[in-house]
């Protein structure tokens, strides 16, 4: 699905109402929501691009999953991929 682990999704950073690029870090736990039979994730566990703490290391971050977009693979680009978009010098 798109919420797999290693999924690449936009989300809104906590305590934020910024979208940022993230990563599913784990496979989210589907529930049935009370009262039907729908099956739903209620959060995501993410970790967001630059988000690395003193030491290095991205944690890990819970985000309810109203707040979280599939996006697919074609919008991520490696930054040796990026484009120059400076006009050529005259």
């Amino acid at each position: 699905g798109c919420f797999d682990r290693g999924a690449r999704v936009m989300a809104i950073f906590p305590e934020t109402t910024s979208f940022y690029r993230a990563v599913v870090s784990k496979s989210p736990v589907w529930k049935v929501q009370t009262g039907t039979n729908t099956p739903m994730i209620k959060e995501l566990i993410l970790k967001f691009e630059d988000d690395e703490d003193e030491n290095g290391r991205t944690p890990h971050r819970r985000v309810p999953s109203r707040y979280v977009i599939p996006l697919p693979q074609d919008y991520f680009y490696e930054d040796e991929d990026d484009v120059d978009l400076q006009p050529p010098a005259p």
